[in-house]
């Protein structure tokens, strides 16, 4: 469950990550530490964030599947890191983190 929710909200984070590189101007396969992928740079700047939001989101939605016999991991993930981007304004953060880099 646990790896569920990691890949659904790695993919989030991902997909806002990518938006605000090339909104930018910048490639998404120029990345410093990670490096070969179309999407080194996504992955350097994503990392930025998943201690703060997806790992945390990841395991209290695994939580609450546990307690719940019908419970959307995936749909449930992707709405938790939608809120925590929102109140934590990653978008804001990522666009001045990147053009800081």
């Amino acid at each position: 469950m646990v790896n569920q929710a990691l890949s659904a909200a790695h993919a989030c984070l991902y997909g806002l990550v990518h938006s605000v590189i090339v909104a930018l101007g910048c490639a998404a396969g120029l990345g410093f530490i990670h490096t070969g992928h179309e999407r080194s740079f996504v992955y350097d700047i994503a990392d930025l964030y998943k201690a703060e939001i997806t790992i945390p989101i990841a395991f209290s939605i695994a939580r609450k599947a546990l307690d719940e016999e019908h419970f959307d991991i995936g749909g449930e993930t992707r709405h938790a890191v939608r809120d925590s981007i929102v109140s934590g304004k990653i978008l804001e953060r990522c666009t001045h983190d990147i053009r800081r880099l």
